[in-house]
């Protein structure tokens, strides 16, 4: 949707929020920091929010796509198959 991410949640989930810099993540429950993160987004000018909107889809296309994931798991289904 080539928008930014504004998302409570920790752990792999967040690292694929961080990594590609496509939004912004805070603790899940802290609402102060949902405050700050909601107050930094909204301090953003319309060209980085874009910018980040356009690192998310990116990022979905290289690596989460069912294109880009399907040559990955295809090998362990071939396996399986076989088995």
């Amino acid at each position: 949707m080539e928008k930014p991410v504004l998302m409570g949640v920790s752990g792999d989930a967040a690292e694929l929020i961080k990594r590609p810099g496509e939004g912004i993540c805070f603790p899940p429950g802290d609402s102060l920091r949902l405050v700050a993160a909601g107050e930094s987004m909204i301090s953003m000018s319309p060209i980085q929010l874009a910018k980040m909107g356009e690192a998310g889809r990116q990022f979905y296309e290289s690596e989460l796509s069912l294109r880009a994931s399907l040559p990955k798991y295809e090998p362990v289904f071939e396996a399986a198959i076989s088995s």
